[in-house]
């Protein structure tokens, strides 16, 4: 009973959230100028939920190889430490098995992280969210558990497009482009 109450809790603070960070996200796109790469941490996963499919590493390789995939510098350990600000893409996935039915209750959250300085006092420094995602939160059948990497691909997604409208490419020559002739 305590988790169905938590989990329409947290429902209700999503649908209320979920108007006001869509408004803020091109004022958060702002955040991602002249961000070099990112580091990525995922959260350990319930063992329950490792157990039906769904694993750490799988979902740390997902979030890294699309990163790559869009040209995104992906910085592991001590690289990511040298980049200025140390940021990191912090992915949870709270995934909570039902005791009645064989249902999860999940939810999914992915921010960048950066070591931020006040300015009521730039000696202090710590980590601060500076980009998230919109937070999603979902019923799943433990069979359908998998699914919840389509969602990671998304909200992944989502970052890579933000990331890529604060940071346009220059144009390239891709093995398929053909100039037009003169």
């Amino acid at each position: 009973m305590a988790r169905l109450i938590a989990l329409t809790v947290a429902v209700v603070v999503s649908l209320c959230v979920a108007p006001k960070l869509i408004e803020a996200q091109e004022d958060r796109r702002e955040s991602l100028r002249g961000l070099v790469g990112v580091g990525v941490v995922v959260e350990k996963l319930r063992h329950y939920a490792e157990r039906e499919g769904l694993t750490t590493y799988s979902l740390q390789t997902i979030v890294e190889f699309r990163l790559r995939q869009a040209g995104i510098r992906v910085g592991r350990d001590k690289e990511r430490w040298k980049m200025p600000g140390s940021p990191y893409l912090y992915l949870n996935v709270n995934a909570l098995k039902s005791d009645v039915t064989d249902v999860y209750a999940v939810s999914m959250r992915l921010e960048l992280k950066e070591m931020v300085r006040p300015d009521r006092d730039p000696t202090v420094k710590q980590f601060a969210v500076t980009w998230m995602a919109l937070p999603t939160v979902a019923i799943v059948p433990a069979r359908d558990l998998h699914l919840v990497r389509e969602s990671v691909k998304e909200m992944v997604d989502e970052f890579i497009n933000a990331y890529l409208a604060a940071n346009p490419k220059k144009e390239r020559l891709s093995p398929q482009y053909i100039p037009p002739r003169r």
